[in-house]
């Protein structure tokens, strides 16, 4: 049961015994006066009046006055209106006086007054007493653990940045306090988890992407070589090369997407490197013999990742393969504190209405959509020169051109 419901429901019961008590105050009577005991009393003043010996002092519950006082009227109609019992003292049968007996009335009145304020108070400093006594223990005990239930409901939600506070007066600080150290522990093996998933999923993606680039050249290598062998029994083993590199190439490929749309980016990381490593990527990609550099590569030092630069290489020649089968030129520049590179195709290049589309994910055009792909080498290579400090463009010019733009030191 609450808190509220137990104080409610004692205050109720106090508030009805306060009532019942005041209904049977209402109800007594305190007992009457004794008629015989008032006439023998009378019968004694008048005696000690003929005597002349009455004495005030002596006169114990009664109130003697005489005609002949002063206030005699007046202490008369003040015992009537009061209700006082009033009797004729007489001597030889005329009225000398009168004795009065005060109203029994007014003292039980007086009475029930002192009593009711009496049990008034001490029902009030009871009432009191219990709620400050509820206060302690709402404060001390019930609060605290009301402050758990919010903090556990919290926690059950996930949200592990809801702090537990503690008060210096809580006389649960080290419970509470182990629950606040147990959320940070969560916390951190939260954190720790979303890391190690998000690193496996990196290495799947980057390791997937890696991957793909010798793959292709196994392709590019067994289509050379169906081109100059004649033998059946190689060309046929070749074929069944080419068919597996393949089928490794749409795994991969499955498998990079699943894991990139989970991620924001792959890992790059750029470093100062001599521009002389750029020639070496475009030997090895040049499996047709259609590359042709234009110049040699101005000597400087760049900002790049070796790895992804390399990757944006790849990813942009082997478009020229697949959709142009061209000749591709390379021409290189160094021009306002960035390393040029124009890769330049002269097929039929893209739509005027796709260019501004073609570094979108998954982005394929028209001219290209019978031909195998994913739509992402754009992409990719966009991310990571974005992320080497540099950037890249394309256009048609007689073909299909693209410039990256490498950051210089």
């Amino acid at each position: 049961m609450k808190i509220r419901k137990i104080t409610g429901l004692v205050t109720l019961i106090l508030i009805i015994g306060y009532g019942i008590f005041l209904y049977f105050i209402s109800l007594t009577n305190a007992e009457t006066i004794d008629l015989g005991e008032i006439n023998d009393t009378v019968k004694k003043v008048e005696a000690a009046y003929l005597d002349k010996t009455i004495n005030p002092e002596n006169m114990d519950g009664y109130e003697v006055v005489f005609i002949s006082d002063s206030d005699y009227q007046a202490k008369s109609n003040s015992a009537i209106l009061n209700n006082c019992i009033v009797m004729d003292l007489r001597s030889a049968n005329q009225i000398v006086g009168k004795v009065i007996f005060p109203s029994q009335n007014n003292r039980e009145a007086q009475l029930k007054s002192q009593i009711i304020i009496i049990v008034t108070v001490t029902f009030v400093g009871i009432l009191l007493l219990f709620y400050g006594i509820v206060l302690m223990i709402y404060s001390k005990v019930l609060k605290p653990f009301q402050s758990m239930k919010i903090f556990a409901a919290k926690v059950a939600e996930g949200d592990l940045d809801f702090r537990l506070g503690m008060d210096k007066d809580n006389n649960f600080g080290a419970f509470t306090e182990s629950f606040d150290l147990m959320r940070e522990e969560l916390k951190h093996a939260r954190q720790g988890e979303y890391q190690a998933n998000l690193s496996k999923k990196e290495l799947v993606a980057s390791l997937s992407h890696d991957i793909k680039t010798p793959v292709a050249t196994i392709k590019a290598l067994c289509e050379i070589m169906e081109i100059k062998l004649k033998d059946d029994s190689n060309l046929k083993k070749i074929n069944i090369i080419y068919h597996k590199a393949d089928m490794i190439d749409v795994l991969i490929s499955d498998m990079f997407h699943a894991t990139l749309e989970e991620l924001l980016m792959l890992k790059i990381v750029p470093s100062e490197e001599l521009s002389s490593i750029i020639s070496p990527m475009f030997q090895e990609i040049n499996h047709f013999g259609y590359v042709e550099l234009s110049n040699e590569i101005p000597d400087c030092m760049m900002i790049c990742d070796k790895l992804r630069l390399g990757q944006v290489i790849d990813n942009v020649i082997n478009n020229s393969y697949k959709y142009a089968g061209t000749k591709i030129m390379v021409h290189s520049y160094l021009e306002y504190g960035y390393l040029t590179i124009v890769i330049r195709d002269f097929g039929e290049g893209v739509e005027d209405t796709e260019l501004p589309m073609v570094f979108e994910k998954y982005f394929r055009g028209k001219k290209v959509m019978k031909k195998e792909g994913s739509g992402l080498g754009l992409y990719l290579a966009k991310l990571f020169m974005e992320g080497m400090q540099g950037s890249i463009e394309c256009f048609n010019d007689h073909g299909f051109v693209v410039s990256l733009h490498i950051k210089i030191v």
